[in-house]
C-alpha cells in the first residue's frame, strides 16, 4: 500500500455510519476522538485477511473490492452497504482492495463496540425488586429473583462478600464516565438517577433509586464506563459487592453460552433468536426468524416476551448480550447468549 497519512475525522461524517448514527452527541465526539481518515490509491490492499482487525472501517468515499477466494464484492461509497462496517466479521478472511482512489474512515475496533453498548444502556429505567417495605437486606436479597437462581454456595458467599455501609445524603456512590467498581443494593434511604447532557447545563435527573432496589450491574457487565450518576437524595445505608466478586457469584454462574450449531437446533426445537442490536444493524444482517429488540428499550418491552420461550441472545460482540441476558434472566426468563456474538460467525 502507498504511504499513508492519518487525518482526523469530521465528526458529522461518522454520525453517517451505523450504528454510530444512533450514539448520543457525546459518545460520537468521544468515538472521533479514537477515529482517523486515511486516503488509498487505486489498486492498493487496504487489509489482507486478518490485519488490522483492531479496526472497524468504513467507506466515505470510492469504490472498494472485497476479495474472497474466487467470490469480489464491489462496494461504492453512494451504496447503502456503505453505511455499515467493511468486513465486519474477526479475524477478517477476505481482501480488500481499492478500485479507485478512495477515503476511509478508521475506528478502534473495541473502543466502537464498548460505546455503542454503554449508550444503549444509558436508558436508565428503574424496576421494583420487592413491592414490601421489609428492609433486612438479606430478605431483600433472596426476593430479587435472579439470586433464586443462583447455586446455593454463591448466595452464602455473596453474603459473606456483601459490605455494609452507611452514606450522607449527597454521597455520590456512582460517577458517570468512572469506571464501574461495585453493584449495590438500596437497604434505607433513596437516591437519584441522573445523567450529564451536552444540551443543558444541569445533570437530568432519570429516576429514583428507593429501598430494595439493586444497582450499578451493568457497567460491570458490558466492561464499560458508568452511564449514570446515581447520588444519595436522603442519608441511608447501601450493601455494596465488588467487581470481581460480582462477577464470579453472580454473573458468571448466569451467563450461559451457546455455540452457533446448537443454537440453530435450539431455535429449530421452538427457542426464539433474540437481536438486541439497533434496528439499522438488524436490517442490514440477522438470523432467520429473529425478533429485533435493542438493548435501550428491552426494560420496557420486556413483557413483550414469551416468558414460556427460551431466547438465544445476540450481537455483534456479546458485549450487548451479556447485559440483556442479565436483566432478562433477573426477570425470570430463560436465555442463552451465542458465544463470540455474530462476528465469530459471519465469516463461517
Amino acid at each position: 500500500m502507498s504511504a499513508q497519512h492519518k487525518k482526523p475525522v469530521n465528526v458529522k461524517t461518522l454520525a453517517k455510519f451505523v450504528p454510530i448514527d444512533a450514539l448520543t452527541p457525546n459518545n460520537i465526539q468521544e468515538l472521533s476522538e479514537h477515529a482517523y481518515v486515511i486516503d488509498v490509491k487505486q489498486g492498493d490492499v487496504v487489509f489482507n485477511g486478518p490485519e488490522r482487525d483492531h479496526e472497524n472501517m468504513f467507506l466515505i468515499e470510492g469504490t472498494i473490492e472485497l476479495h474472497d477466494g474466487s467470490d469480489v464484492s464491489v462496494i461504492a461509497s453512494d451504496a447503502t452497504q456503505a453505511r455499515f462496517t467493511i468486513a465486519a466479521s474477526k479475524p477478517r478472511t477476505m481482501t480488500c482492495i481499492a478500485k479507485t482512489d478512495a477515503t476511509l474512515c478508521m475506528l478502534d475496533a473495541n473502543m466502537f463496540d464498548i460505546l455503542v453498548t454503554w449508550d444503549q444502556t444509558a436508558g436508565y429505567e428503574v424496576q421494583d425488586v420487592m413491592e414490601d417495605e421489609d428492609t433486612d437486606w438479606m430478605t431483600t436479597l433472596l426476593q430479587i429473583e435472579i439470586m433464586q437462581q443462583l447455586p446455593a454456595a454463591n448466595i452464602q458467599s455473596l453474603f459473606m462478600s456483601f459490605e455494609r455501609v452507611p452514606v450522607k445524603a449527597g454521597t455520590r456512590l456512582i460517577t458517570q464516565g468512572e469506571d464501574g467498581d461495585y453493584f449495590y443494593i438500596m437497604l434505607e434511604g433513596t437516591a437519584d438517577v441522573t445523567r450529564k447532557s451536552p444540551r443543558v447545563d444541569e445533570d437530568i435527573k432519570l429516576a429514583q433509586l428507593n429501598e430494595g432496589e439493586s444497582f450499578g450491574e451493568e457497567a460491570l457487565i458490558s466492561n464499560v464506563k458508568r452511564n449514570a450518576s446515581v447520588t444519595m437524595s436522603t442519608d441511608g445505608v447501601v450493601m455494596r459487592l465488588a467487581k470481581d466478586k460480582f462477577l464470579s457469584l453472580m454473573q458468571e454462574p448466569l451467563q450461559q453460552l451457546i455455540s452457533l450449531s446448537d443454537a440453530e437446533k435450539a431455535v429449530a426445537e421452538g427457542a426464539v433468536w433474540l437481536d438486541v442490536r439497533l434496528p439499522s444493524e438488524f436490517a442490514n444482517e440477522h438470523y432467520p426468524a429473529a425478533v429485533n429488540l435493542p438493548l435501550y428499550f428491552l426494560r420496557k418491552d420486556l413483557s413483550k416476551l414469551d416468558m414460556d420461550k427460551q431466547y438465544i441472545v445476540y450481537c455483534d460482540s456479546g458485549r450487548r448480550s451479556a447485559s440483556a441476558a442479565y436483566l432478562m434472566t433477573q426477570r425470570g426468563y430463560t436465555v442463552r447468549i451465542l458465544k463470540g456474538g455474530m462476528q465469530l460467525h459471519r465469516a463461517a
